[in-house]
This record gives C-alpha cells, structure tokens and sequence, in this order.
C-alpha cells in the first residue's frame, strides 16, 4: 500500500482511537511498553507545549534521530501553533504531512502525521506519525492491535499487580490459594501486613531494579526476590521467589533483645536510646514536632550502695523501675519509652507533647519519689534530679540526650531534688567548660608553666604583722587569660586533673618557701587548698610528705586546709588520714567554717588546729546581728577547744576593729592585702600590714 495516498482521516481515526483508550492510566507509559511487533511504522510520541519530548516509542527515536534536527523543531512548532489555533480540547485533532530533510541534507522523508490533546487543556500531546515511504503497511491492522494494546494496560493499570501463577509448598503452609489462570489481584489473594513496603519493592522491580525484602503474612515472616521479565504483549512481569525465616527472624528477635534489654530491669537499654535516636536523626519525617528527652537520676544513690549493699541498690533500682513504668503505661500521653541505662540512670523519651504538659510530666514523677521505699521492714525516703529536653528547629534528635543531661547536671549542682529544662546558655557553658578542661590537661601536660601562684598575707591581730599566707592558684591560658578559680577548680576535681594540678601547687609552694628563707625573710606558714579529691585519694598523705622531704622544707611550714564538706565526705577514713597528718607535724585548717554541714561532735574529734571564718558572715558582720551573733560564737568556740581562728574577708576598717574587739587572733582580707605575686608580698612582708 502506498502511504501517499493515506487518507487523514485514517491518521485521525488512530489519533482518536488513542485519546479515546487514554484516559485513567499513564499513555505515556503505556507507550514505552508497547511491542514493536504490533506497530513496526508507526512514529508515537508525547511532547509538552514548548514541543519536548515526553516519551516517545523506539521507532520514533530510529527514524527522528537522522533527520535534521532544526527542521523537526520547525515543523514541530507549526503543528503546536496549528493546534492551538484550532482549539485544544481533548478530542481536537489536527493533520498535517511533513517532509523533512536528512542530516546530511540530501534526501527528504515524507510523513502524514496527526497530533491531539491528552486528557485536559494545555497538557501534554500526542503526535502520531507514519512515514509514506513504507509501502505495504496494514494501517488499519495496526491501528486496531494498537487498540487492543492500550486497552489492555488501562484495564490492567486498575487492577494493579496482579498474579499470573502462583505454586509452592510454602503458599499453602502460608495460608494462600494456588493460581493458575493470569489476573488475580495481588493483594485480594494475599492479605498483609505490609502491604505498602510489598507494593514500593514491586514498582521499584518494575523499575528494572532487582529487589530482596521481607514481609509479613499472619505469623509468618518471608523474604522475597523479585526478578524483572520481559512478558508477552511487551507486559511488565516478574519471577518471585519466597523463602520462609520465620525462625530465623525469631533468632535475631532474640538476639536483638539481649543487645537492647536491661538485664536488671527488663526495659530498653543505653544501646537502644542511642540507635533509635540515630534512626530519629536519619529521618527526620518521623519525628514529632514536640518531642522531649527526661534524663532522671536518683540523688545519692552511691550512699545506698556503700551504707547497706549493691543488692538493696538493685532492688532500690527495679522498684523505681516499676514506678516509672506505671506512670509512662497510664500516663495520656500515646508515645513514651521508659529506659534503664545502668546504674540509677533512667530516661523517658515522649512524643506529641507541649512544654506545659511536659512540666507536668516532670512533676508527676518528682511526687513518685514521695512515697517511701520499702525494704527488708525499713522505709527509705530517696529523691530524683532530672533534667528536660524539648526538640527544636535548632536541635537534632541525637542531641536530645545530651542536652537532657546538661540539664540533670544543673539540677544536681542546684542541691538535687529537682528538675531544669535546657536552655542555650547551658551549651555555651558546656562547650566553654569542654574547652577549659582541654586546656587544663595540656597545661599540666606541659608542666603547669601556665599556672601562677599568688600569696594573700594573714595577719596577727594584735601586732598586724604577718604571720602566714595562703597560696591561691590562678591560670594564665594562652587563648582567654587569666581565668577565675571557680571556672577551672570544680573541671579538675571532676576530670581527676585535680591531683597532678595539686601535686604542683605543692612543689612549687617548697620552692617559694625556700627562696623566701634564703632571702632572709621571717618564716612563714603557707595554707594550701586541698579538694576532697585529692584528701581521699590513698597515696595523698604519702607523697605529700615526699614531696616535702624532696624538697627540704620542715613540715610545720605548711598548712592544709579543707571544706567542712569535703572533710565529712567520709567520715572514718578522714579520721585516719587527719591523725597521719598530725603525727607527721602537718597541721590542719578547716576553711568556710560554719558553711557546711559538720557536725560539733566531729569537730571535737577531728584533729584539726585552726578555724577559718568564711567571708559570708564577715562581710556585713558590723550591720548583720545573724553574722555577729555566729561569729562571736565561733570565735568562743575554737577557744573552747583550743584551735586557732582566722576571719577572713576583712575589707573594712570597721570590721578589722569589730573582729579583734571579739578577740580574733588573725585576719585575712582585702582591707590588709590582696593576693599578691611572689616579688610583690616580699616586699609587702617587711612593712607594717596596715600600711
């Protein structure tokens, strides 16, 4: 037949016959699929209104792919322009015949083509094409196979993924039909679980991807693979192949139990916080809005663990255990898991929850604590700190525990018995403090040449002469000067570079004494600072002697002074270590007097020499009948017992005059001097100390 003489109305009703079939599934994928059999001439192509090519079948990439390409646009173009001028509604259909130049530009290909809208206005459309230098073509044939095609898939495309055979052992132990006639739908035969995961591997098969995945039917779980196939009538099809790991995935159930349970308590451990907030990070969609982190320690729990056993801990620890899984199981809140992370470490993770219910929450589990713990007839009372993290556009769910934590810290260090909610500043000071410790191990890893000694003098009342000093740490850092003491002191007692950081203070205190002594200035008692830290370590008293037998200084030139809370940490090993001390000559201060929580019975048998009146009452001491009446008494006290006092603070005249009308033998404040650099207090130490 000679494709000259087709008429356009043959090219329309093809055109129509398409648009027609079109309507509910994708053309445009139904045209890529179409077997090259059943329209060996035929040219379909989809393009948008700026003439794109959608999708197109291969015969239009072959033949379209030698002609040039300026002339296609140009003709494209026309067509477009003709379209739009005849109207665009679906069914529209605009012929046309076009002769096109090769590449080479020596020959012309003649084409009938006809062009209409798919499915709406201004969208996408389809142009058929057929070259009129193939002769006997079967038109019609084509166009009825091609017909029957389209058909076919939009009727296919409402079913879905259907079964074409289905056989197997394992399909009746599952439960399932055997198929052997072609069309059933997927999931009328096979109702599961995780139908959408099932259907997302299919398409991504289809896609041309090799696809394994398990999935879920009544108690049992398969794994399966899928392998694309080229089915008849240029059909999608696939082989799958199921196995089932049932036992298998039970095994690993097991497993991953172990790994992510707490064997005392039974509840989620550390390991799994730390994955599902991981998998929380990695997708961000299923994250709430309002989700929150409550880290929770019990305050004081080492007390219970030392005074009646690790066994009272653990029972200590699964009882609360049991309070906080009623509360988290009843409370209104849908999402929340309790965790045990060791020790008395807990940690609530709760979603869909606003800041003030969040409060409540808190609240709720501050009062579990106030009912009585029983054990072995005995009621003990415990109390919990807490700390609280709400997520935000500025926080990642990884950082949640973190951020809770920083806050459970600010509770303890606020007395305990509390809960604080995160806020910013708390990372700007974890990170400064971060920074601090790193600096402080180099400093020591370099021999402490950043830290400096100042001396502030202690004066005899009676004669305002000095009579010692104490020696007061200070650090140069080389990126942020001088930082302040209460900065860096509690970071080394917490990071244990407290020890080596005291051990030079020591050292370098002999030195000064001997460089003082050889000048020929009048001897004088040195006070060192020693933290709880360094006083329970067991080789302090030890090396604290070698050092002064090192360095050859007598041991009554140096005092030690310590925190009433430091020195009742534990009571019958600080009796111990004080009775050492004072057998080597070594006397002992005890430094923020009335502040702390020491007992007067402990104080008669702790072998100390001197009292000093911390500054909190000294500083008003001449307008505050609270301070006068605690100071007067402490002053009575230590006379009692035969100790030394010195009031420290003294910044006045007035309250320099008021101390020593109350009979305080030794003053120590700015109102005298200040902490003074070695070459300035010796020139401080040969004058008059009211000067």
């Amino acid at each position: 037949m000679d494709h000259s003489g087709i008429s356009s109305e043959t090219i329309e009703n093809l055109a129509a016959h398409l648009t027609e079939c079109s309507a509910g599934f994708d053309l445009e994928m139904a045209i890529s699929q179409m077997p090259e059999t059943e329209h060996a001439s035929l040219l379909l192509t989809v393009i948008d209104g700026d003439g794109k090519v959608l999708e197109s079948n291969s015969r239009f990439h072959d033949v379209f792919g030698i002609l040039d390409q300026e002339a296609v646009k140009l003709s494209t173009a026309e067509l477009l322009s003709a379209l739009s001028s005849n109207g665009t509604a679906t069914g529209t259909v605009h012929r046309d015949e076009w002769t096109l130049p090769l590449n080479e530009g020596e020959d012309n290909v003649k084409m009938s083509v006809a062009a209409t809208p798919l499915h709406k206005e201004e969208g996408p459309v389809l142009v058929a094409a057929v070259p009129q230098c193939d002769p006997g073509v079967d038109l019609q044939a084509v166009i009825e196979n091609l017909h029957t095609f389209v058909m076919r898939i939009a009727a296919d495309s409402e079913k879905g993924i259907t079964v074409t055979y289905l056989e197997g052992k394992l399909a009746g132990k599952v439960g399932l039909t055997r198929v052997t006639e072609p069309g059933v739908p997927l999931f009328d035969l096979m109702p599961c679980e995780d139908e959408q995961t099932v259907r997302h591997y299919y398409e991504q098969a289809f896609a041309g991807e090799k696809q394994e995945f398990t999935f879920r039917i009544s108690r049992f779980t398969l794994a399966a693979y899928v392998t694309l196939l080229n089915g008849e009538s240029g059909r999608k099809e696939a082989v799958v192949s199921v196995q089932d790991i049932t036992s298998l995935k039970q095994s690993e159930n097991a497993v991953e139990s172990m790994a992510f349970q707490d064997p005392l308590t039974g509840l989620p451990n550390r390991r799994l916080l730390a994955k599902e907030l991981a998998d929380l990070t990695e997708n961000p969609n299923s994250l709430h809005s309002e989700t929150g982190l409550i880290s929770i320690d019990i305050d004081h729990f080492k007390n219970i663990n030392d005074s009646i056993g690790h066994t009272a801990g653990d029972r200590f620890i699964m009882m609360t255990a049991e309070r906080l899984s009623r509360l988290v199981n009843t409370h209104s809140l849908s999402r929340m898991k309790l965790y045990h992370l060791g020790g008395d470490e807990f940690v609530i993770l709760a979603s869909g929850v606003e800041t003030y219910a969040f409060e409540t929450l808190l609240e709720r589990i501050d009062l579990l604590f106030d009912e009585p713990f029983l054990y072995r007839e005995g009621e003990f009372h415990l109390r919990a700190s807490m700390g609280a993290c709400l997520i935000s556009s500025s926080t990642e769910p990884d950082e949640l525990h973190k951020h809770a934590d920083m806050a459970l810290n600010q509770s303890k260090k606020a007395g305990g018995n509390r809960y604080t909610f995160f806020t910013g500043k708390m990372q700007d000071e974890f990170l400064y403090s971060v920074r601090l410790e790193n600096g402080l191990r180099q400093a020591v890893k370099d021999g402490g040449k950043e830290f400096i000694l100042y001396y502030q003098p202690v004066i005899d009342a009676d004669g305002e002469k000095i009579t010692g000093c104490e020696a007061l740490i200070r650090w140069n850092h080389p990126e942020i000067g001088l930082v302040p003491p209460n900065d860096f002191i509690k970071i080394a007692e917490e990071s244990g570079l407290i020890i080596p950081i005291g051990e030079w203070v020591i050292r370098q205190v002999c030195v000064q004494i001997k460089e003082w002594d050889a000048a020929g200035l009048d001897p004088v008692t040195v006070s060192i600072n020693i933290s709880s830290e360094q006083f329970q370590d067991a080789s302090f008293v030890g090396d604290f002697i070698s050092i002064l037998r090192e360095e050859d200084v007598p041991f009554n030139r140096i005092q030690l002074e310590m925190t009433e809370n430091g020195l009742m940490e534990d009571t019958k090993e600080t009796l111990q270590t004080l009775a050492e001390l004072k057998r080597n000559g070594i006397a002992i201060a005890i430094d923020d007097f009335g502040t702390g929580y020491s007992s007067l019975s402990y104080l008669k048998q702790f072998e100390v020499q001197t009292l000093k009146i911390d500054q909190s009452f000294t500083k008003e001491l001449t307008d505050n009948q609270g301070d006068k009446a605690i100071v007067t008494a402490t002053i009575q006290l230590a006379k009692s017992l035969g100790l030394n006092v010195v009031a420290e603070g003294v910044e006045t005249k007035e309250v320099s005059l008021y101390l020593k009308n109350l009979g305080c033998p030794h003053l120590q404040g700015f109102y005298y001097s200040k902490p003074l650099t070695p070459v300035l207090f010796e020139k401080f130490i040969t004058r008059p100390a009211a000067q």
